[in-house]
C-alpha cells in the first residue's frame, strides 16, 4: 500500500499529514512505500517516526523560570504602559540564547553618551576600556563589566531592576 503525504509545513516543522488516498502536493503527488516512513528524506523534508511526531507540534519554551518571567512581565509592561521597547526587549530574549547580544564595554563606551541608559538583552562583557557614566541593564553581566562601570561612576543592574524604575521605557537605547 503507498500513501500520500501533502500539507507539509516546512517552516513550522510541523508533521505531514498522512492520507490513504491520492492527493496533490502543489502540482505533483508524491508516493512513499508505508515501510519507508521512519527517518526518509525527500526533497529536502524529513519525514520523521511517529514517536517524534508527538512532541513535533508542541511549542518551544524556556526552561528558565526567572527568564520566562521576566519575558512575561516585559510584554505585560509593555502593554500596559505603551511602551514598545520593552515587547522588543521581551521579543529579543525569546530567541534562542545563541543569538542573544553579547556587548563588550567597548561597545558601549563607542555609541553611548554620558548620562546614557542602555539595554543588553543578553550578556554584558567587560572587554574594553570605560570612562562614561552610563547605566546599564542586563540579563546577565561578568563581574569585570560590573567593577569597570562602578569605576567609571555609571550603575550596573538588571533588566527587571530598570523596568521597575522605569516603566515607560523612555531616554533607553537598546544595544546589541
Amino acid at each position: 500500500m503507498y500513501l500520500t503525504l501533502f500539507n507539509i509545513c516546512a517552516k513550522r516543522r510541523e508533521t505531514a499529514s498522512i492520507s490513504g488516498h491520492a492527493s496533490n502536493h502543489g502540482n505533483q503527488s508524491i508516493l512513499i512505500h508505508q515501510n519507508l516512513l521512519k527517518g526518509l528524506v525527500v526533497g529536502r523534508r524529513c519525514f520523521r517516526s511517529e514517536s517524534e511526531e508527538s512532541d513535533m507540534g508542541k511549542k518551544m519554551r524556556k526552561n528558565n523560570p526567572n527568564l520566562v518571567s521576566l519575558i512575561e512581565r516585559l510584554k505585560r509592561e509593555a502593554h500596559e504602559n505603551e511602551a514598545p521597547i520593552w515587547r522588543d526587549v521581551a521579543d529579543r530574549l525569546m530567541k534562542p540564547r545563541q543569538y542573544w547580544a553579547e556587548v563588550n564595554l567597548s561597545r558601549i563606551e563607542r555609541f553611548a553618551a554620558d548620562n546614557d541608559t542602555v539595554v543588553v538583552a543578553g550578556k554584558l562583557l567587560g572587554a574594553g576600556v570605560i570612562s562614561k557614566k552610563v547605566t546599564v541593564a542586563a540579563f546577565k553581566s561578568s563581574e569585570a563589566a560590573k567593577l569597570k562601570i562602578a569605576g567609571a561612576g555609571g550603575k550596573s543592574m538588571s533588566i527587571e531592576e530598570l523596568l521597575t524604575s522605569n516603566p515607560k521605557g523612555s531616554k533607553i537605547r537598546i544595544m546589541g
